[in-house]
């Protein structure tokens, strides 16, 4: 062990659940952070999928001032060996273990595992991910799949921030990675919605973070974002609010987001300025450049009919 001359010094090491030790966690990273600055991460690493709730990640994101980050195994594999109508009791028990109560429609969920011919992985990433999202009261966070390689039992890595950059930051290290990280669902915007006109592959079958991935993930973010950009933000939009916006409904990183509305305005329908109006010619955006949609011009005949 690399470190274990760290512990009882800087590593400290106890014995005890998670949930009683943690008070005495915040309360120490409080004092040591009196300005209320901190960069905590808490990497909560549970061997099923009830040993940390919902409930539990928002209190200590509310205690430490909503600045840290989570990342969280969740076996989610173990909580689908029970979804049946059979055993519909057992689950809103276990999600009400979870903090989830309230939070997801236990019939929905089932429903959409049905239309999807039993196929359960982009059902629950789509209603539980998200309602572990919500419960938490955290504003951005990523739920992709990790295939084991010795057995069946997957789990989720979910990462939870409240800053956009760190949400691309974990998104960008399963494109990296391109390792056994995996998708059930859309690749381009609303990542979590279930569109049946679309391949179905994508929700039953999954997506790896691989080349062929993000070529087609890139080819939907030039066919989708303009629709995007000009049905929520006619007037124009910042890169930063843009992100904000936009980081949770996609599988894309932040400078994937960046190519994208790069070649979105290298047409003659977007343009792209700087905060004082001037063209934009860096290829790597500010938070502060505006995107913004072309005026479309009218040309009129002489007698004022439209052409």
């Amino acid at each position: 062990m690399n470190y274990g001359d760290r512990i009882g010094k800087t590593i400290h090491l106890r014995h005890e659940p998670f949930e009683t030790v943690a008070p005495a966690i915040i309360s120490d990273i409080n004092a040591r952070h009196n300005r209320g600055g901190n960069r905590t991460i808490f990497f909560l690493d549970q061997c099923g999928y009830t040993d940390i709730s919902a409930m539990t990640i928002r209190n200590i994101s509310e205690r430490l001032h909503r600045r840290p980050e989570f990342i969280v195994n969740f076996a989610i594999t173990w909580l689908t060996d029970f979804i049946s109508e059979k055993t519909e009791a057992q689950m809103s028990a276990s999600l009400e273990r979870l903090g989830l109560g309230g939070f997801i429609d236990l019939p929905e969920m089932m429903r959409l595992r049905m239309q999807l011919g039993g196929h359960w992985k982009h059902a629950v990433e789509a209603h539980v991910g998200d309602a572990f999202h919500r419960a938490t009261g955290i504003e951005y966070f990523s739920p992709f799949y990790i295939e084991p390689v010795d057995n069946h039992r997957g789990y989720w890595l979910l990462h939870l921030a409240n800053s956009p950059r760190a949400r691309s930051a974990m998104t960008e290290i399963h494109w990296l990675k391109a390792n056994r990280s995996k998708h059930y669902g859309n690749i381009g915007c609303d990542m979590l919605s279930y569109k049946p006109d679309l391949d179905p592959s994508m929700f039953i079958e999954g997506m790896s973070f691989n080349d062929e991935s993000r070529t087609r993930c890139e080819k939907v973010l030039q066919e989708e974002l303009p629709r995007v950009i000009r049905d929520s933000s006619p007037e124009g939009i910042t890169f930063g609010d843009f992100l904000a916006r936009t980081s949770n409904r996609v599988i894309a990183s932040a400078p994937m987001l960046n190519d994208a509305v790069l070649n979105l305005c290298s047409s003659n329908d977007f343009e792209l300025t700087s905060p004082l109006g001037k063209p934009k010619k860096s290829s790597k955006l500010a938070d502060g450049d505006i995107i913004m949609p072309r005026r479309q011009l009218i040309f009129t005949g002489f007698n004022g009919d439209k052409e």
